[in-house]
């Protein structure tokens, strides 16, 4: 009997001390992201459901790109799902480097990454800022020590912005909330409503190597967020080509219309 009200997740690849850290690393989060509406609440999940979701996409994108990592990147990408967006609880701008902060200040959790290996703080920190389209990702180390941070920066750049489908945006909700969606002077909040209106008509989105498929009701009312995944394609692209990765290519199917 299912009991979880998230889809079921799990962590591959990598150590049992590993598995042991993200335990720590997912309770220190949810207690961020349980307060990330604060300063985003008109705005879609960047709750516990995303960072599940990221961790489902991680294994998902790199098992049809066939994308072989190693245990610490594999352990980095999956503690940057939990700790990427904690930084909204204080400002959604620059969250990426807020979040960063917040990590670097807690001491039991630093502690867990550096008594593994003394790298893989700096390594969670790189992932973690750059996911950002306002960061320069080719800022990022190619490689320190064996992980190829630079690889794993932009494939989680990718995977976060893949997490667009309806699951995000519950229609019952926007149903509820829509009318009360203002802006902090009391202005129905335009572009909230559409990013809401945006992923509700997102049905699915799967990765079929080189396609990124992706099924909409409407290709217009999802324009905007499908060309922000195709721009942080862009951003990637040259480092994927450089560890010989496919370039991944955005499909767009509308349910009964045809192809976009």
């Amino acid at each position: 009997m299912e009991t979880s009200i998230f889809p079921k997740y799990e962590y591959r690849g990598i150590s049992h001390p590993q598995k042991t850290i993200l335990i720590a690393v997912s309770k220190f989060s949810e207690g961020f992201l349980r307060f990330a509406p604060r300063t985003i609440r008109n705005y879609p999940s960047h709750g516990v459901d995303h960072s599940v979701n990221i961790i489902r996409m991680i294994n998902e994108f790199t098992e049809k790109w066939e994308i072989t990592l190693s245990k610490n990147e594999r352990f980095i990408l999956y503690s940057a799902a939990w700790l990427h967006d904690i930084g909204c609880v204080k400002n959604r701008s620059p969250h990426n480097t807020i979040s960063a902060s917040i990590l670097l200040r807690n001491e039991s959790i630093t502690n867990l990454f550096t008594g593994l290996d003394n790298d893989l703080l700096a390594d969670v920190q790189d992932v973690i800022e750059s996911h950002s389209s306002t960061y320069n990702i080719n800022d990022i180390p190619v490689k320190r020590g064996a992980v190829r941070v630079r690889l794993i920066s932009a494939v989680f750049r990718l995977i976060d912005a893949c997490e667009i489908t309806n699951f995000k945006c519950p229609a019952p909700v926007f149903f509820e909330i829509k009318d009360d969606l203002k802006d902090e002077h009391g202005a129905v909040d335009k572009e909230a409503i559409q990013f809401w209106k945006g992923h509700m008509n997102i049905k699915y989105l799967g990765f079929a190597k080189p396609n990124i498929a992706i099924t909409v009701d409407s290709p217009r009312q999802s324009r905007r967020i499908v060309n922000r995944l195709k721009n942080e394609i862009v951003s990637i692209q040259e480092i994927f080509r450089e560890n010989g990765i496919d370039v991944p290519i955005i499909v767009v199917r509308a349910r009964e219309a045809g192809i976009d």
